[in-house]
């Protein structure tokens, strides 16, 4: 569980970059 904080920076990074990507479609 170290890594917990990075991993789930970077989940969110993805989540975001997905959300711009479906509300610029």
């Amino acid at each position: 569980l170290h890594g917990a904080p990075a991993t789930f920076q970077r989940l969110m990074d993805k989540v975001l970059q997905d959300c711009d990507d479906y509300c610029a479609a």
